[in-house]
């Protein structure tokens, strides 16, 4: 017999290791609303709104939930403090 619990917390381990969606290593601002970048699109990268995103490389790398997405712009949840752009940022779901 399968325990469920066990099975239940060994889905949820392996789901925080997954990563659906990033920008990979590039530069990126903090905006005091989101996120922004000079190209690319975080469209085309798969972001949307209602994943939860965790950013890296910035002072302050709060887990958020976007709330609305364009090519150059991820709007978040919670305010942040701006950040001018630089190299070595990351954003992943």
């Amino acid at each position: 017999m399968i325990d469920q619990t066990a099975a239940q917390l060994a889905l949820r381990n392996r789901a925080l290791t997954l990563v659906v969606c990033t920008t990979g290593a590039m530069s990126l601002s903090a905006t005091p609303t989101g996120y922004a970048r000079a190209s690319g699109s975080f469209v085309t990268d798969g972001f949307a709104v209602g994943m939860e995103l965790t950013p890296a490389g910035f002072a302050a790398n709060p887990v958020d939930v976007i709330t609305g997405v364009t090519a150059g712009n991820v709007t978040v949840k919670t305010p942040r403090a701006a950040e001018t752009a630089n190299t070595g940022r990351t954003i992943s779901v």
